[in-house]
């Protein structure tokens, strides 16, 4: 199982292509720290459709804790 793992994103998506192909082909993709900043849904919402689109195939569910991720988030995968 290949796991990644990173954070405190704070919106940047932009580094994304640094581990692309660490994302392409993760089973298990775990996020921490702050994904926005301070902002809502829809915010958290663009760094996780940024992070899906380096998939070639949906990694496992991820979580985010806090306020940023909220309890939907939970709900929101692949």
């Amino acid at each position: 199982m290949k796991i990644v793992s990173f954070g405190d994103i704070h919106e940047d998506t932009s580094n994304l292509i640094k581990i692309k192909s660490a994302l392409e082909t993760a089973d298990l993709i775990v996020l921490s720290g702050d994904l926005t900043n301070c902002h809502g849904k829809a915010e958290t919402k663009k760094v996780l459709d940024a992070i899906k689109k380096t998939q070639q195939t949906p990694a496992g569910a991820v979580r985010q804790h806090g306020p940023a991720g909220g309890g939907w988030l939970f709900n929101e995968r692949g």
